[in-house]
């Protein structure tokens, strides 16, 4: 459905030339996601607009889920031989926990449909990245809790050293150095859930005060308590 604008040329010549691709399906761009248009649930988020806050009516481009899973089927089965790894949104794509389960099942399955070999990688989760333990239940503990782990082959999240002062992190995190705090992390998801690859698919180091969507890409409350310098 709608008229498919391959990326031919610029795949063969990075793979002509060693290169392997990872590449985010409905990740965000300048003012939005860019999610078909066609599979969308209402009119995407205009252009220029912030699609993470609802304020104003605004909501995250959600998809209807046949309509979206045509498109994953389509992409996967012209790219399977070309692009190794696909990563679904980027940083949530300010999905809520529920529908993002709804979206992660819908995508793993359309792929493994065509290509039981091609790998989807989440939740690219930029915040707390992974439970510390089971009482977590920030989004990313909702969403593994909901049965994410079972709908990816490449577990990724963006590992940057944030201080934690968002409300919803005011736990016991806080009391471990960071390198203590993401061992910690890695062992937990391990134990609890399995053995799958852990990519950093993005890192750095921060600034505080950050922008507002690194705390919060989900609806939710942006709750600064302190600087941290």
């Amino acid at each position: 459905k709608g008229q498919w604008a391959w990326m031919d040329n610029y795949v063969d010549a990075a793979r002509a030339n060693g290169l392997k691709l990872f590449l985010c399906l409905g990740g965000s761009v300048e003012g939005g996601y860019n999610m078909p248009a066609w599979a969308a649930e209402e009119p995407p988020v205009p252009e220029g607009a912030d699609s993470r806050k609802e304020g104003g009516g605004e909501k995250p481009n959600y998809v209807r889920l046949d309509e979206w899973k045509n498109f994953v089927k389509e992409y996967v089965r012209h790219y399977k031989d070309r692009i190794d790894v696909i990563e679904l949104l980027n940083e949530t794509g300010g999905y809520e926990p529920k529908p993002y389960l709804e979206l992660a099942e819908a995508t793993f399955n359309a792929a493994h449909e065509v290509d039981p070999g091609f790998r989807i990688s989440a939740p690219s989760y930029p915040c707390q990245q992974i439970p510390l333990d089971d009482a977590d239940n920030t989004w990313v503990g909702q969403v593994l809790k909901g049965g994410l782990y079972g709908h990816l082959d490449i577990y990724c999240a963006h590992f940057y050293p944030i201080p934690h002062t968002m409300r919803e992190l005011e736990t016991a995190v806080s009391r471990y150095p960071y390198e203590e705090e993401l061992r910690r992390k890695i062992d937990f998801l391990r134990t609890a859930y399995g053995n799958k690859p852990i990519w950093d698919t993005e890192s750095g180091v921060t600034h505080f005060p950050a922008l507002e969507w690194l705390w919060a890409p989900g609806p939710g409350e942006f709750d600064v308590t302190r600087e941290d310098r």
